[in-house]
């Protein structure tokens, strides 16, 4: 059986279109349609937030709808792919790796439980917290004196946020496995 070799993009493929950003960090905003027909893996971290969503977006051979309020994890070497429909409005952060690895301990779970439950739907109150943090880290990309320690504090807090939405579902799955009854 032949190997397919999947396409890995590196973050520096996305610079030309970025909104903000600089070497190790880029904010982009989602309108509208999006289509990547075929699937590839990228050599980095992304997180989005769905204002408005529908579509479809496949991680690792596993489809999500995308749907209002929600946030979606991607991590490096993860397989994707999605069909983002009209009128979607989303906010992407992407991480080079090593950026992703100062505040990765911020997500309280391990990688593996983030990379096996990648879409969570958020409350109102909590989407309005990390619109406003995904805001802010946009402007401090945008100053021509960014301050990394400004935008690293804030990309934790995103984390933090993001474990704190997902402590529920995935607390509530581990109780589950320990004692499928």
């Amino acid at each position: 059986v032949p190997k397919i070799l999947l396409p890995i993009l590196n973050i520096k493929k996305f610079r030309a279109g970025q909104l903000a950003g600089k070497e190790e960090l880029l904010f982009n905003e989602l309108h509208g349609e999006r289509h990547i027909e075929e699937p590839h893996k990228h050599d980095f971290f992304s997180i989005v937030l769905f204002e408005k969503g529908k579509g479809k977006h496949t991680i690792d051979s596993i489809e999500y709808k995308i749907e209002n309020s929600q946030v979606h994890l991607l991590f490096p070497g993860q397989l994707h792919k999605w069909d983002i429909k009209s009128g979607t409005i989303g906010y992407q952060l992407m991480a080079e790796r090593t950026f992703f690895e100062q505040f990765a301990p911020y997500f309280r779970f391990s990688i593996t439980d983030y990379q096996n439950h990648p879409v969570f739907q958020l409350t109102d109150v909590t989407f309005n917290s990390l619109l406003y943090e995904f805001k802010a880290v946009k402007e401090e990309l945008q100053k021509t004196d960014a301050q990394n320690h400004i935008i690293y504090l804030r990309a934790a807090i995103i984390a933090s946020m993001v474990s704190s939405e997902a402590e529920q579902l995935l607390s509530t799955l581990k109780a589950y496995e320990s004692n499928p009854r």
